[in-house]
């Protein structure tokens, strides 16, 4: 391995050299003429680069929402939890693993922290409440004092994000700012969660301090979080409400003697059937079926 020196550093393909950025240096090595893979390593790199896509479409929906100090580690850290996921069956039914285009394996992204310092729970005693109709209730609970901070702002986030067309299809966010030095009674946020497509809901916590009659933040992480409190899957399809195929009509009637089947044959075709003599007058098959009126039959014993 060989250390990039000159004044212009690159990263990617170079004709047979490829160079990469290791922490913060640059670095060089010679592209193998030959990549010898099994078939796990092959499924193994194609799990990776699903799961890296979805990461990279959670964290550009997200992350421009929180107001966090930059963190490196968000994107392993996130694609790593959905490669585990993605071995893992779900806690809901733990028969099988899900499959890996499967959306049910997102919900293992539930409580993850971008902040991964702090989590809400070291802010908040009670969890918060969250309804179907997107409305997020802190209860009332006593709140710890973060270091010198007098306010917390509590910020709720929704994302609706469609895998299958790899986009971002809304966005939607509430701010409310708790007062420290009065006992909190509860608050409720209102965020609009309709759509389609798999919906996160993200709650940033964050201590702040009065400086000159603003409030500021206190830019401290050990009281700065951002938890993922929500994930629902994308809904699917339901078969049941497909229109049922139309069956072949076929009539059995018992005359006594004989037996009569008869299919593709319209009800008026019946009333012109010549039964005794076993000869039809006449019968009117329907469009595009080729298939006569078949008699069988059956001696009285």
């Amino acid at each position: 391995m060989a250390t990039q020196t000159s004044v212009i550093k690159f990263t990617g393909k170079l004709g047979d050299i490829i160079g990469y950025r290791c922490g913060k240096k640059h670095h060089l090595r010679t592209r193998p003429e030959h990549i010898h893979q099994t078939a796990a390593t092959k499924q193994a790199a194609q799990n990776f680069g699903i799961n890296s896509r979805k990461s990279k479409i959670i964290r550009k929906a997200i992350l421009p929402h929180l107001d966090l100090r930059y963190d490196g580690t968000t994107g392993n850290r996130l694609t790593r939890e959905l490669i585990l996921a993605g071995k893992q069956p779900p806690k809901s039914s733990p028969t099988k693993a899900p499959h890996k285009h499967s959306s049910d394996h997102l919900q293992a992204l539930l409580g993850f922290r971008f902040n991964h310092h702090t989590g809400i729970n070291n802010i908040l005693l009670e969890p918060p409440v969250i309804t179907p109709d997107g409305q997020i209730t802190l209860p009332a609970q006593f709140i710890r004092q973060p270091g010198s901070a007098g306010f917390i702002e509590v910020k709720a986030i929704a994302v609706r994000i469609n895998f299958t067309e790899r986009r971002v299809v809304s966005t939607d966010e509430a701010i409310e700012l708790i007062d420290l030095s009065q006992s909190f009674s509860g608050t409720t946020l209102k965020i609009d969660t309709s759509g389609k497509g798999t919906l996160f809901i993200v709650l940033q916590l964050r201590a702040c301090i009065s400086c000159n009659g603003a409030v500021l933040p206190l830019g401290d992480r050990r009281y700065n979080a951002a938890d993922i409190i929500a994930v629902t899957p994308q809904q699917k399809p339901n078969n049941n409400d497909k229109k049922p195929r139309r069956k072949q009509l076929s009539y059995t009637t018992y005359t006594g003697r004989h037996t009569h089947h008869m299919s593709c044959i319209k009800p008026a075709a019946l009333a012109s059937f010549d039964w005794p003599n076993n000869q039809p007058a006449a019968y009117a098959a329907k469009p595009g079926c080729n298939t006569w009126p078949t008699i069988t039959d059956r001696q009285r014993e």
